[in-house]
């Protein structure tokens, strides 16, 4: 099938045959998958090479591929790119054939999010539509398919590497592109999270839609009251019946949203649990870069003269008590009865050396730990005027409430010794012990 790849063949194929090649990819995916085949449509749009629309099964492709000499592997990308948006589509409603039902939430999310009503909102909102799974995935599988298919077919071919060459070159815009947006997002984690935050907006957004249309329903109610009397009661209490009913459904839809907070009934539950994996995430995250920043500080405040003399210092005295111990250690095993005299005064001498030598380090210690104390204050200050960080310990209290349900047995433990880690890391004098 794949045979008409080759770019001899491509040139000498008809528009129809064309089309119809395009037909076979989309019928060989949805059966593989089990879903309804979907209609393939042609548009005549520079802004896009192509779109899957989940209200009318249709995927629609940009004609140029069609028509223009030399597009046929990108063409090929761009067909099997959309035909991946409709498997997503059909396991985001199927969560039980999904490996793990966390990939269908994920679907979701994805399809929800890039779902753009502009290409200027598109354009506002591209690190979020390139990082989604939907995109990254559908763009990994029509690019694998497209050079599998093309390898059988003529693997030396010029057209075949212009668009390899040409992938590298997108590839590369795209990374520039979330690096000049949203640079956070290069990470897969921060960019679940991201997009997991965008769709609970639109879902806050769809309940406030709600809630102004029912506001704006009960005005109606008591305005077509107003108008009621007895020749128009019958006419007016449809009316108002009407409304109620639609009062209602919006009722009902606002609470099921902020219950569930997921637009896809069939993934309420995975939704909850998904939400809470999101948030412990979000906790683990927020504690590293909290980690990262007071790391700095910790580096900067260290380059104290004082404290780095002391410790200096601290570490001599320390050393100097080390080696008077070891030496009374030894004198203690020699056990020649003729030089028992002399080894119980080098022991009572050494006894004494010892004595004077912890003082010393105790008095040295004692500097570095005032020290020591001082500076850590002087850390506390630096980091509550770091704005960055005074955020993310806002942000910390927030997530810790939104998961106080999320964690069980060692999971509560984990989570309990991660977060003490981030508020007990202080100015410490590693090492050293009286």
């Amino acid at each position: 099938m794949d045979q008409i790849l080759k770019s001899s063949n491509w040139d000498n194929a008809s528009f129809h045959e064309r089309l119809n090649y395009y037909r076979k990819i989309e019928m060989q995916r949805a059966a593989a998958v089990g879903r309804k085949y979907c209609n393939i449509e042609l548009i005549r749009n520079d802004s896009t090479n192509g779109y899957y629309d989940s209200v009318t099964n249709t995927i629609y492709i940009n004609a140029r591929f069609l028509t223009e000499p030399g597009t046929h592997l990108e063409g090929k990308e761009a067909i099997e790119h959309e035909c991946t948006h409709a498997d997503q589509n059909y396991f985001r409603n199927s969560p039980d054939l999904c490996e793990d039902p966390h990939i269908a939430v994920e679907y979701e999310i994805g399809m929800v999010v890039t779902n753009f009503p502009s290409l200027a909102e598109l354009e506002k909102n591209v690190a979020i539509y390139l990082t989604s799974r939907t995109e990254r995935e559908a763009k990994q599988m029509a690019f694998k398919r497209t050079v599998e298919a093309f390898q059988k077919v003529d693997r030396n071919d010029t057209d075949y590497k212009d668009y390899l060459e040409l992938h590298k070159v997108q590839d590369a815009v795209e990374k520039q592109e979330i690096l000049r947006t949203r640079p956070e997002l290069i990470s897969e984690e921060k960019a679940r999270i991201a997009q997991y935050d965008r769709y609970q907006e639109k879902v806050n957004e769809r309940i406030q839609i709600l809630t102004a249309e029912n506001n704006q329903i009960e005005r109606q109610i008591a305005e077509e009251l107003n108008k009621a009397n007895y020749n128009n009661l019958d006419a007016i209490t449809a009316m108002i019946d009407k409304l109620q009913l639609k009062k209602d459904t919006n009722a009902k839809e606002i609470e099921r949203l902020t219950t569930e907070r997921t637009f896809n009934p069939n993934l309420a539950e995975h939704f909850k649990t998904y939400g809470k994996k999101i948030e412990i995430d979000r906790f683990r995250i927020t504690i590293d870069e909290m980690k990262t920043i007071k790391n700095e500080a910790i580096a900067q405040v260290k380059q104290d003269p004082i404290f780095n003399k002391l410790i200096g210092e601290v570490k001599k005295e320390k050393e100097e008590l080390n080696r008077l111990q070891m030496q009374k250690e030894k004198m203690e095993k020699v056990k020649i009865l003729k030089y028992i005299p002399f080894t119980k005064h080098r022991i009572k001498k050494l006894e004494e050396e010892i004595a004077g030598q912890q003082a010393k380090f105790n008095q040295k210690l004692t500097e570095a730990e005032h020290r020591s104390k001082e500076l850590n204050i002087l850390l506390k200050k630096k980091l509550e005027a770091d704005p960055k960080y005074t955020a993310l310990k806002e942000k910390l209290v927030k997530t810790k409430k939104n998961i106080s349900e999320a964690r069980t047995g060692k999971e509560h433990w984990n989570f309990f010794t991660h977060n003490q880690s981030v508020e007990t890391d202080s100015l410490k004098m590693s090492g050293i012990r009286r």
